[in-house]
């Protein structure tokens, strides 16, 4: 409901008087300070309140945030919330295997080690690694959560007799991001984790033992400590949904290893934690280029 202040009804009565008086001045219109409008008030847009009403408060100023839009935090719009993430790479490897022949004292072979597990034959160059996690994105610049990774890796041929290898491997690892936006649509990220990772190799080649020699079934075993370094920029396309280029680095620690031969003639296995061991682990690096989606819901 309006109220109509009787100041304003009297400085009309005022002027419609002189008017009528044919008065010769000429008439000044009511200004702001005639009409006792608040500072900045355009006679005529005012609306009057009763004479014990207070102004209504003036809302607190908000800046257009990155992405667009208006929120409470500073300014900037909502930015915790879950993410999931999915990232698409190939992968430059080391060539040699993280398992190889390394007899200590007392250590013996019973059949030729051949030269995958000799170190003798490198055949890795490179291979295709998924990977994908679940977090939360606790503040603008920080989230953390759980992530995961599938790698394949390509391999040469074998001319000493190795047969159908393969090597594939997965790590598991929580991980930590900090995110810099740049602009409305474009954000730098950098991420790092610490977790698992067991790397598998499996081929046939013909064993030789107890005075025979047959196919055998041949599987290392690497297990180690995965610490990988990313860093990348996500390109907002929607709300929710950001893509972009990244890379990663990954260092792998060994804790062990492991092979095992299944054969007719020959069924053992070696490992890095045995007495007189004649398998060792190594550590080994391998290096990611990718293309990274990420699901934010803020």
């Amino acid at each position: 409901m309006k109220f109509v202040r009787l100041d304003w009804i009297a400085c009309l009565v005022a002027l419609t008087l002189v008017r009528l008086a044919g008065a010769d001045e000429p008439v000044r219109k009511p200004d702001a300070v005639t009409l006792n409008l608040p500072p900045g008030a355009v006679p005529g847009s005012y609306e009057c309140k009763p004479s014990g009403a207070s102004a209504p408060p003036r809302p607190a100023p908000q800046l257009p945030g990155p992405f667009g839009g208006i929120g409470p935090d500073d300014g900037m719009v909502k930015t915790n919330g879950l993410e999931l993430l999915l990232r698409t790479s190939y992968t430059i490897a080391e060539p040699q295997s993280p398992v190889r022949f390394a007899p200590g004292p007392g250590g013996g072979f019973a059949t030729d080690p051949g030269g995958l597990y000799d170190g003798s034959i490198a055949p890795y160059r490179g291979g295709v690694q998924v990977n994908a996690g679940s977090g939360y994105r606790f503040t603008r610049r920080f989230s953390a959560g759980l992530g995961g990774s599938f790698t394949k890796l390509i391999t040469s041929a074998i001319t000493d007799g190795t047969k159908d290898l393969s090597r594939l491997a997965f790590s598991v690892a929580p991980y930590a991001r900090v995110y810099l936006p740049i602009s409305n649509r474009l954000e730098f990220w950098g991420a790092i984790g610490v977790g698992f990772k067991q790397d598998t190799q499996t081929y046939d080649r013909p064993t030789t033992a107890a005075g025979s020699t047959q196919s055998g079934k041949w599987t290392m075993t690497h297990e180690g400590i995965a610490v990988p370094v990313g860093f990348g920029l996500d390109i907002r396309a929607t709300d929710t949904f950001f893509v972009g280029p990244s890379a990663q680095y990954l260092g792998v620690i060994a804790t062990g290893g492991c092979l095992q031969i299944d054969a007719s003639n020959l069924q053992k296995k070696w490992c890095t934690s045995d007495t007189n061991s004649v398998a060792r682990a190594f550590s080994y690096q391998q290096f990611t280029i990718g293309f990274s989606v990420r699901l934010s819901f803020f």
